[in-house]
């Protein structure tokens, strides 16, 4: 008898655990689907937010911080 009672008294919040996994699997599936397949427009504007704006030019450095 005191098996039952302590089951019936558990399986509420085995249930609760169960749908809050459930929950957590199903976010981690759509967040690694769109990491997977980005949207063509999230790419179009990745592209063009990596363009640089202007002429970009390299100097080397000299070893002197002042030049």
């Amino acid at each position: 008898m005191r098996i039952n009672r302590a089951a019936n008294e558990l399986n509420p919040f085995l249930v609760v655990v169960a749908v809050g996994l459930l929950i957590l699997n199903l976010t981690f599936y759509l967040g690694m689907s769109v990491a997977r397949h980005p949207t063509a427009a999230a790419t179009a504007q990745s592209a063009a937010n990596s363009a640089p704006a202007g002429p970009v030019f390299f100097r080397p450095w000299s070893g002197n911080p002042r030049n």
